[in-house]
């Protein structure tokens, strides 16, 4: 029994040595291990499967905006008279269905004139991204007649539609610009047609100005500019532009140089696409 008691008491003492070491700082254990730290990502690296947003969806293509070339007359008119002379009904009253136009100092003729310009400023209106109608595309027919002419702007709900012409007045020179537009003091002045007539009007006199030269017409208008009866059978912006005065023996040699019916249609094309990118 003596010898257990002695064993007990030599257990004991070992353990309370220990336990002095361990506090005294002696001896450490090792501690537990770690789990270690997951590794740092790469700048614009994730651990997780990136997040991909949702692709919008595309954008509806914007429409061209449709422009009508109306070239004034035609070649063969001078032998359809009795064609171009029935009456068409306009608001204003009745007009013959055409006319044969005029011809220059030097022989050539309007309708020719008008067809040549129209060829020049299609291509300059459809390279701007414009889609492009014209009421006739060759010089050797009759008409159409104004109301067929019409209504090829007003089917295609045109943005603009323009009448090239080329005046064939006795005396004076130069280009103006006609446009339908209500009586002053009326009740339609305010008409939201008859304002895009005028802004169509004002951006061509203004552009054609600058591309050409001419002067203002010295014997009709004021300002290049002139009015007729509104309404008229256009339900869209219409403008008609006598381009110049072929009976000018100064306008008609100009009108029959290729490279200034090139500044013609530019100044046309000019124009079309200011009063376009107005909000017309």
């Amino acid at each position: 029994m003596i010898r257990r008691l002695e064993g007990r008491l030599g257990r004991l003492a070992a353990v309370a040595t220990t336990v002095a070491v361990a506090c005294s700082g002696a001896h450490r254990s090792q501690p537990s291990a770690v789990p270690p730290f997951p590794a740092t990502p790469a700048v614009g690296a994730s651990s997780a499967s990136p997040t991909i947003p949702a692709t919008p969806p595309a954008a509806p293509p914007v429409p061209a905006r449709t422009v009508v070339i109306d070239p004034g007359h035609n070649g063969q008119n001078w032998r359809h008279t009795a064609e171009i002379d029935r009456p068409v009904t306009v608001p204003s009253g009745q007009k013959p269905c055409d006319t044969t136009g005029t011809t220059s100092t030097s022989g050539s003729t309007e309708s020719a004139y008008n067809l040549d310009v129209a060829r020049l400023l299609a291509p300059m209106l459809t390279g701007r991204g414009m889609r492009v109608l014209l009421t006739r595309t060759d010089n050797l027919g009759w008409g159409p007649c104004i109301d067929q002419r019409v209504d090829v702007a007003n089917r295609a709900s045109a943005d603009a539609a323009i009448s090239i012409h080329a005046d064939g007045w006795p005396a004076g020179r130069g280009f103006s610009v006609l446009y339908a537009a209500p009586a002053s003091g009326s009740a339609a002045a305010g008409d939201a047609l008859a304002l895009a007539n005028r802004r169509l009007a004002v951006a061509v006199r203004d552009a054609f100005a600058r591309q050409t030269g001419l002067p203002y017409s010295t014997y009709a208008g004021r300002d290049a500019l002139m009015t007729v009866p509104y309404p008229t059978l256009y339900h869209v912006p219409e403008v008609l532009v006598e381009t110049a005065n072929m009976r000018s023996p100064t306008d008609a040699a100009l009108l029959d140089d290729p490279g200034f019916r090139a500044r013609v249609a530019a100044g046309l094309a000019d124009g079309i696409s200011a009063f376009l990118a107005g909000g017309g």
